[in-house]
């Protein structure tokens, strides 16, 4: 079970979101916080084994180092009550996507409470999330694919498909985290943004809240994980060359190779829409209209119904099975 899965959006997350709603509160949160941990354990073990996978041991290492880290820094006082540690460690909504600052969750572990426009925006955040990872990461994965299937490409087919790759590394990242936003907005929480893009999450664990991040390291990070995506890609590469060549014009392939045309003509719409949701215009074209005084009315009716047509697609996307996973 992964987030973008039948089994969390259908099973795992309606019964863990209406639990937490009737659970009672008290002043520390206690019920809902033990609960949240078992479900974050259980999360972790149906998802085949990841607790025992090393992304996981990683993400414990580095949340344990940045807790130790504060506590020595007396930025943190370290409490006797093993839950809040744990749930630092292993709750499944910054597990998977960003990672929080410890005096940060711990605040929120406290006191928190759902409301109706903050499970408005988690669901928002998760339909969305769901769409990114499934609709346009996987299918930029699946047309990277094929046309390694060809074997010889053209220069401009090999650069289409570098743009693919990379793209579909940004929606995989992307996805998961708006999966994880969602999912910590209808439990209570407010989760570390993704903001311009999925920028990396380990910078989370040294932000200060109210300071802004470093963006420029971050960025160059972001940059070094696309071009690890792409080149963990070249699996019928045997070298390096064999990967640039196509890109340089090398070959005999032209421009687009052996059934080029017939991919991109098959694919065009998903590589326009992953070039299009990639720049800043969709979400200002949509704050635009909630912003304006006649279409405020007319995207209130409309948003609810254009959420539920994504939800059933990415629901249809997952049945299917037609695309290759790209990043369990």
């Amino acid at each position: 079970m992964t987030f973008a899965s039948l089994s969390f959006l259908y099973y795992f997350l309606p019964v863990v979101v209406g639990v937490s709603c009737l659970l009672p509160r008290g002043k520390t949160n206690a019920a809902h916080n033990w609960f949240l941990l078992g479900a974050s354990v259980f999360f972790c073990l149906w998802t085949r084994g990841w607790m025992f996978t090393w992304p996981f041991v990683l993400v414990v290492i580095l949340q344990a180092a940045a807790y130790v880290v504060g506590v020595c820094r007396r930025e943190i006082k370290p409490r006797k009550n093993p839950v809040y540690l744990a749930l630092y460690l292993v709750g499944t909504p910054w597990a998977v996507g960003p990672m929080m600052p410890y005096p940060v969750l711990e605040q929120q572990l406290l006191d928190r409470e759902n409301t109706v426009p903050r499970c408005a925006e988690g669901l928002r955040r998760l339909v969305w999330g769901l769409c990114q990872k499934v609709i346009l990461a996987d299918t930029l994965w699946m047309f990277s694919q094929e046309v390694e299937k060809f074997g010889e490409t053209g220069a401009l087919l090999a650069w289409v498909r570098l743009a693919a790759v990379a793209l579909a590394v940004y929606y995989a990242l992307a996805g998961y985290g708006n999966l994880a936003v969602g999912l910590g907005k209808l439990l209570g929480f407010d989760l570390c943004e993704l903001t311009a893009g999925p920028l990396l999450w380990l910078g989370n664990l040294t932000r200060k809240p109210g300071l802004d991040q470093r963006r420029g390291l971050r960025g160059i990070v972001w940059v070094l994980l696309i071009l690890g995506g792409v080149l963990g890609t070249a699996g019928g590469c045997k070298s390096l060359p064999a990967l640039l060549l196509p890109l340089l014009g090398g070959g005999d392939a032209g421009l687009l190779g052996e059934a080029g045309a017939y991919l991109l003509r098959s694919y065009a719409v998903p590589l326009v829409l992953a070039v299009l949701f990639a720049t800043p215009w969709p979400l200002y074209g949509i704050e635009t209209l909630r912003q304006g005084k006649r279409s405020a009315r007319v995207f209130a009716v409309l948003e609810p119904v254009v959420l539920a047509l994504l939800l059933l697609l990415g629901t249809a996307w997952l049945v299917d099975g037609a695309a290759l996973t790209f990043l369990p």
